[in-house]
């Protein structure tokens, strides 16, 4: 049986989101004669900001205030 090294996911990133297809990557490991599965997420940050910017746009949609990206230096 040959089984495949990447493969994709269907999931939403935040609550009631919009879903994606969140590609990963198959690990393994036999310890013991045991097999232990487990899989990573392939770059999940550029899956949390593009969720975060699908939010921000229907907030800015909703609320018809402009949101601005940057940082705060609590001055």
């Amino acid at each position: 049986m040959i089984l495949p090294s990447e493969f994709k996911l269907g999931s939403e990133v935040f609550h009631l989101g919009s879903r994606y297809e969140v590609p990963c990557r198959l690990r393994y490991r036999i310890d013991d004669k045991k097999l232990s599965l487990r899989y990573d997420i392939i770059n999940p940050q550029l899956l949390i900001n593009d969720a975060f910017n699908v939010v921000l746009t229907q907030v800015e949609e909703l609320t018809e205030i402009t949101a601005h990206h940057g940082s705060f230096s609590g001055r």
